[in-house]
């Protein structure tokens, strides 16, 4: 048999229908705990990028006030810088869904209950979503490949969300002016 060259493509099928619907039930049991994972991670990435943008902007204007290397002798400032490389390492593992992101994300999370009661809060949340049940699924090489069998499957952001989203940006913008 010929073939031709301008058929659609064919795939050939490497599970059967129950190992597709099995893995479409699990990926929507956890797409919404993922979802929540995947924005702590870009929260972590705005978090880090602001801190570098105002250490950068506070160096700068220390070093000519106080002369080159000032801030440099700062053991504070050194240690943020450190800890603010590491939140950004530990927000790019998140959402990439990286088990060595998961353990960056909770040493990330620890210094965050000394913000008593807000601080706290946000650190149980955040522990929460990276160690529960579903947390530790969502790492697992098992929950990659419903991931790689699933790729169809996205959440749908509801529009009270997206309205949240747009107000906060229009809010960072006005900041910004």
């Amino acid at each position: 048999m010929e073939s031709n060259p301008y058929a659609t493509p064919q795939s050939k099928t490497i599970f059967n229908d129950d190992e597709s619907s099995e893995f479409e039930r699990i990926r929507r049991e956890h797409i919404n705990h993922e979802a929540s994972i995947k924005s702590i991670g870009l929260l972590y990435i705005i978090g880090s990028c602001f801190i570098l943008i105002g250490l950068a902007t506070t160096y700068a204007a220390l070093d000519s006030k106080y002369g080159l290397g000032y801030l440099l002798l700062k053991t504070d400032y050194i240690a943020l810088i450190v800890f603010t490389i590491l939140t950004l390492v530990a927000a790019l593992g998140i959402v990439k869904l990286k088990k060595w992101g998961q353990v960056c994300g909770v040493i990330v999370a620890i210094p965050g209950f000394l913000g008593i009661p807000v601080g706290t809060l946000i650190s149980l949340y955040i522990m929460y979503l990276l160690l529960s049940r579903k947390g530790k699924m969502i790492f697992s090489k098992e929950y990659k490949e419903v991931r790689d069998h699933t790729p169809h499957i996205k959440r749908k952001a509801s529009k009270l969300l997206w309205g949240g989203v747009i107000v906060f940006v229009i809010l960072i913008a006005i900041a910004l002016i």
